[in-house]
């Protein structure tokens, strides 16, 4: 679900890190997973994902597509104010979700 949600917004993206960060906008994004069932059997996964969005400048419109990208699957989000990173010379805007995901036995 994660890159679905990613490839809809249209920029670059990567799990983790880029070895080369782009030149341009691009998403950095973790997933933590905690799993659960019954009979000894793992049958239940809680995503916990943050998603890094890193811009040039304030860009409301990848901002906007990323959010309406996660709504579009029902999700909710927090999402912190964007702030800059001297190193990278970025913007940073950081987006957390969650969702269950249920394997069949």
């Amino acid at each position: 679900m994660i890159e679905e949600i990613l490839s809809a917004v249209g920029i670059p993206y990567r799990r983790t890190r880029f070895l080369h960060p782009q030149s341009g906008d691009y998403i950095v994004w973790n997933d933590s997973i905690e799993t659960d069932g019954g009979d000894d059997k793992i049958l239940l996964y809680h995503h916990e994902v943050t998603v890094e969005l890193y811009t040039a400048a304030p860009s409301p419109d990848n901002e906007a597509a990323l959010e309406t990208s996660i709504a579009a699957h029902g999700l909710h989000f927090s999402k912190e104010e964007a702030f800059w990173l001297q190193p990278e010379q970025r913007y940073q805007t950081i987006y957390e979700f969650e969702f269950y995901e249920k394997k069949e036995c």
